[in-house]
């Protein structure tokens, strides 16, 4: 499927997607609902994110029967935290589990900003904990980036890997009257296919905190400088970190069908110092949190890579907070594949995904 094509089957359906060129060669494509980047494609036309396959049989995403909500695939951006805005009752969190359509899809404006795109919703948000209503804005910018080795010594042995790359802006403020213990943060999610492995640099040996699913070795390692999390769709798997344990940097490394291998780095600010909100199910005040890795079950074979930003609103001293992150895509023979981890996250890959 084109993206003119998957453009145009989009606008049937009310929703408006834009295409970006890469800056070697390739295309990204904006979506509206969630403010997505849906497609992240390279010159050779691989896509490098996960997109639902009613896209690309050119059929529209069916809702889920129990919460309405569609899930396009792509990279898209939320509102945390989960616990007080997605889950009406914490005590049985599956089955009240809701996605605020205000946000997703939301109302996203989508107008050219310089060779980029930007979208921007304002939109009411409920803290169901709280049974309180807070305004809020959420203005994003997607452009294309340069390929961040192009300077680097590494650089000249690297001219046969595949690249596109993005960078995405986006600014969270809160509109209305701040209300007593409700705070805000950003929560980023891209989406990509399993199976994989999620390499999470760390600046020590920590063990991530098991949200669901099972914390066995077999999914998941902790070395001396790194978090190894197996994605294959065999269980349902979140795991988390929390800021002063990683360096901003997270990977996702996969071989291809065609024997290539791939690898997206998505580079993000962390700060310790801030206020990262989001919580574990079970317990509210165990905060500080920055990343997520999530393994879905099942038919759809996607994982993913997240992401939380410091949060605005009360006891935060700020109402506003802009977050600046990069997705860095490579495509290329193992051993390029291997050079750029190392060069970019600072891991050993040889023993990935075997």
């Amino acid at each position: 499927m084109t993206n003119a094509a998957l453009s145009e089957l989009l606008a049937e359906h009310g929703l408006a997607a834009v295409e970006v060129p890469g800056t070697d060669g390739g295309a990204i494509l904006a979506l509206n609902a969630g403010a997505r980047t849906l497609r992240l494609t390279g010159e050779s036309g691989h896509d490098f994110l996960w997109m639902n396959s009613a896209l690309l049989e050119g059929r529209m995403v069916e809702e889920d029967p129990a919460t309405g909500w569609r899930n396009f695939g792509g990279d898209r951006t939320w509102i945390s935290p989960e616990s007080d805005i997605m889950i009406e009752d914490l005590g049985d969190p599956w089955r009240t589990y809701r996605m605020p359509p205000s946000f997703d899809p939301g109302h996203y404006e989508v107008s050219r900003d310089g060779s980029g795109v930007r979208l921007s919703n304002r939109c009411v948000v409920r803290n169901h904990r709280l049974n309180a209503e807070a305004e809020i804005a959420v203005d994003k910018t997607i452009a294309a980036i340069l390929n961040p080795l192009r300077t680097s010594d590494a650089g000249r042995l690297l001219v046969s890997a595949e690249y596109i790359g993005c960078e995405q802006t986006t600014t969270l403020s809160l509109l209305s009257k701040p209300v007593r213990g409700m705070r805000f943060g950003l929560w980023h999610l891209t989406q990509l296919r399993s199976p994989a492995e999620v390499l999470v640099p760390i600046s020590e040996p920590t063990r991530p905190h098991t949200y669901f699913g099972q914390a066995d070795t077999t999914q998941m390692s902790v070395e001396e400088r790194l978090v190894r999390f197996r994605v294959d769709g065999t269980e349902l798997r979140k795991i988390g970190l929390k800021a002063d344990a990683v360096t901003g940097r997270m990977g996702f490394v996969q071989e291809l069908a065609d024997g290539s291998w791939s690898l997206v780095v998505r580079n993000i600010i962390v700060n310790p110092s801030a206020e990262y909100v989001d919580t574990p199910w079970d317990d509210l005040e165990d905060t500080g949190y920055a990343v997520q890795c999530f393994s879905n079950s099942g038919p759809d074979d996607f994982a993913e890579l997240e992401y939380h930003t410091p949060a605005i609103g009360d006891g935060t001293g700020t109402s506003s907070y802009t977050d600046r992150s990069q997705l860095w895509a490579f495509r290329a023979e193992q051993p390029i594949i291997q050079r750029i981890a190392r060069r970019l996250l600072a891991v050993d890959i040889q023993e990935c995904c075997s």
